[in-house]
């Protein structure tokens, strides 16, 4: 079993809980909100899509802070979008 790290947003469009995972950085099975995530953590956080109970998709995208933390901006994305994007 591998470990990573849990990165959990409020889904804007309803407000449910949405858990996301990183396997960059500690990997330490620790958790973090969007708004206060390590940059070594973060780093692999935007490659995935994560969906909500409500239907709506979302990525992560990083906004680099003069910090070691970054706060990820949640944005709404689609599966094909995504896969278009992996493609290129």
């Amino acid at each position: 079993m591998g470990r990573f790290d849990t990165i959990w947003f409020e889904c804007p469009e309803c407000g449910e809980k949405v858990y996301g995972q990183s396997k960059s950085g500690p990997c330490t099975l620790a958790e973090y909100h969007v708004h206060a995530v390590p940059v070594d953590v973060a780093q692999d956080a935007n490659r995935h899509v994560y969906g909500c109970q409500c239907g709506k998709q979302w990525e992560l995208q990083g906004i680099p802070k003069v910090t070691e933390t970054v706060c990820l901006t949640i944005v709404p994305t689609s599966q094909e979008t995504w896969h278009e994007k992996k493609g290129s």
